[in-house]
């Protein structure tokens, strides 16, 4: 099958080129308001889950370390997590989101998925532990963060 072919003048050709290099001289847009405006980060709401930056979250045990690349838990990770499936047996009802962070000095892709996928491995052994998967979020925020946020591999479980 051939499809029709525009016939331009090479004129028309040179105006179009130019128009769309121009465009890269276009001065970017920045829609804050100095050098020190934060980057807020919305979670956006999921059904039952409000955003940690509404502050009615709170931490539900102390931060889980990894070291380097590490995505495996540890035996201080284990006990950790016994205690924290004890408790919210007691309660059932209580949910839980998982973030995970890297330092700065990671490849931001690297740095989002390594952190994901320690949230998600500590998502999966709670759910052994007895804890229901619709109760717990994960996000690996890797490098991308708040300033206030932590600067090492650490993920965090809050409690809502």
């Amino acid at each position: 099958m051939d499809f029709p072919t525009m016939n331009l003048p090479s004129a028309s050709l040179l105006v179009v080129s130019l128009a769309l290099s121009a465009c890269s001289l276009v001065p970017s847009m920045s829609f804050t308001k100095g050098k020190d405006a934060s980057v807020v980060y919305a979670l956006g709401p999921r059904e039952g889950f409000s955003s940690p930056l509404n502050g009615s979250l709170r931490l539900a045990c102390p931060a889980f370390e990894f070291k380097g690349s590490q995505i495996a838990l540890s035996s201080a990770h284990e006990s950790e997590l016994v205690k924290l499936a004890e408790e919210w047996k007691k309660d059932g009802k209580s949910r839980l989101l998982i973030a995970g962070y890297t330092p700065p000095d990671l490849p931001e892709d690297h740095a989002r998925a390594l952190s994901e996928r320690r949230t998600l491995g500590l998502r999966q052994r709670l759910i052994e532990l007895g804890i229901e998967g619709a109760n717990i979020q994960t996000l690996g925020l890797g490098n991308d963060f708040s300033q206030t946020s932590p600067a090492s591999h650490v993920a965090l479980v809050y409690k809502q």
